[in-house]
């Protein structure tokens, strides 16, 4: 199960229970309930030092020579 789908069950069944949940989360959580896409910026919530070598990396030019690459690895039924 989506990691998103456990969690919004949890505040889901939480609310309708009418019980008061004390706990933080991240900007990317309310973002995603309210349907709205993520970007690097949402990532210093969840890790702040990852966020600060990204955004060094947009705001400075000729770091090509790091050769890193950002990639994200989908399974869609077995393909």
């Amino acid at each position: 199960m989506d990691l998103f789908k456990f969690i919004g069950k949890f505040v889901g069944k939480a609310l309708h229970d009418q019980k008061l949940l004390d706990c933080y989360f991240v900007k990317a959580f309310y973002k995603k309930i309210l349907d709205m896409p993520l970007n690097y910026t949402d990532l210093e919530d969840y890790d702040t030092e990852l966020y600060k070598s990204l955004k060094w990396m947009l705001d400075n030019g000729g770091v090509e020579h790091l050769c890193t690459y950002f990639v994200q690895d989908e399974d869609y039924y077995g393909h």
